[in-house]
C-alpha cells in the first residue's frame, strides 16, 4: 500500500466530537501572517486521492504556489520511506491476517482487495489490519497524481526547496498505536459494508470541491450512526491519525512561517476545528485569513 493512504483516513474517521468543532469550517487556502513580521505564508488543504477534479487547481492556488519561496507537505516519498511503510504494513512472521479475523470477514477482505484493488491473496494474508483498512478506504487502485503529489511536482519544477512536515515513521506510528483488536474491528466493519465506505469517499470529494471542511467532518456522524459498534475504535483512530499529529504539524508550519513565504500542503481536516493546525497557529499569535478561490477547484 502507498503511504498516502494513511492520510486519507483523516477525512473518513468517525467521532462524536464533531459537534465541538466550529472553527475554519469553509475554505481550502489560508494566509498565515507570523507575529515576527515575515512575509505571509499559505496553507492549502488537500485530499490524498487522485481524483481529476481535485487536481484541477484554481489559478489563485497556482499563483500563490509560484510566488512562495519554499514548499512543504506532510511527507516526502522516496525509496527509503516506501520501504519503511512496506515493512510496517506487514505482519510479523508469527501472525497471519486470516487468523486475526472471523473467517467470513477475512474472505470479504481478501475478495475486495483482490478484485477492486489488485492485491494478491498471498499479500493480503500478511497485511497488518490497519494497512488493509486504509486500502479499503480508497476508491480504487491509484491511477495518477494526488493533490499533494501534483503540488510537490509543481514546486520541484519551479525549483523550490521542499520540506516534509513529518517522517514516515510518525505516519505509520499513528496507525500502529491503535490496539490490534480495534484495528481488526475497523477492518471487519469496512469489509462488511464496503459500499457505504465508497459512498463516503465520493461524498468527501464533493464536499472537498465545495471547500466545505465542516461538511466533510460531519460525514463522520453519518458513519457513526451506520456502525455504532465500532465507535470506540473509530474515536481512537481519529485521536491518533488526526488530532495526535496536529501539534507536530502546527509546530513545523510555525517554523516555516517564521522564515516567510512558505506554501504548506496538508490534509484538509488537519486545518479544521478548535484542535486543528489553523486554530493552534492562531493561539500562537499568527493571523489567519481565508483566501477565496476565484475559480472553484472543481470547475
Amino acid at each position: 500500500p502507498h503511504w498516502g493512504r494513511i492520510a486519507v483516513l483523516a477525512s473518513l474517521l468517525v467521532s462524536s466530537a464533531s459537534s465541538l468543532a466550529q472553527d475554519f469550517g469553509t475554505g481550502l487556502l489560508w494566509r498565515v501572517d507570523p507575529p515576527n513580521g515575515a512575509a505571509a505564508s499559505h496553507l492549502y488543504g488537500t485530499v490524498h486521492l487522485d481524483d481529476v477534479r481535485a487536481v484541477r487547481f484554481s489559478p489563485v492556488v497556482r499563483q500563490t504556489l509560484a510566488q512562495s519561496r519554499r514548499f512543504a507537505l506532510e511527507l516526502v516519498t522516496d525509496e527509503s520511506s516506501a520501504q519503511v511503510f512496506q515493512t510496517a504494513a506487514t505482519l510479523p512472521s508469527s501472525q497471519n491476517l486470516a487468523t486475526l479475523l472471523p473467517a467470513a470477514d477475512y474472505q470479504r477482505v481478501e475478495d475486495l482487495l483482490r478484485n477492486r484493488y489488485g492485491v494478491p491473496a498471498y499479500v493480503t494474508e500478511h497485511m497488518a489490519p490497519w494497512a488493509a483498512y486504509v486500502t479499503l478506504n480508497l476508491p480504487g487502485p491509484k491511477m495518477g497524481y494526488s493533490v499533494d503529489e501534483l503540488l510537490h511536482h509543481l514546486a520541484v519544477k519551479q525549483g523550490k526547496p521542499v520540506t516534509a512536515l513529518e517522517s514516515v515513521e510518525a505516519q505509520v506510528g499513528a496507525m500502529q498505536a491503535i490496539p490490534l483488536s480495534q484495528q481488526t474491528a475497523l477492518l471487519s466493519a469496512a469489509a462488511r459494508d464496503h459500499a457505504r465506505v465508497l459512498e463516503s469517499v465520493q461524498q468527501l470529494l464533493e464536499r472537498y470541491l465545495a471547500e466545505d471542511l465542516k461538511g466533510i467532518f460531519e460525514l463522520q456522524d453519518d458513519a457513526a450512526a451506520a456502525a455504532p459498534e465500532i465507535a470506540d475504535a473509530q474515536t481512537a483512530l481519529l485521536e491518533s491519525v488526526l488530532y495526535g499529529r496536529n501539534p507536530g504539524m502546527a509546530e513545523q508550519t510555525a517554523r516555516l512561517a517564521n522564515e516567510g513565504a512558505a506554501f504548506v500542503a496538508l490534509g484538509a481536516l488537519h486545518l479544521y476545528g478548535p484542535r486543528g493546525v489553523l486554530a493552534e497557529l492562531e493561539k500562537r499569535g499568527y493571523r489567519i485569513s481565508r483566501v477565496p478561490l476565484k475559480t472553484n477547484p472543481g470547475s
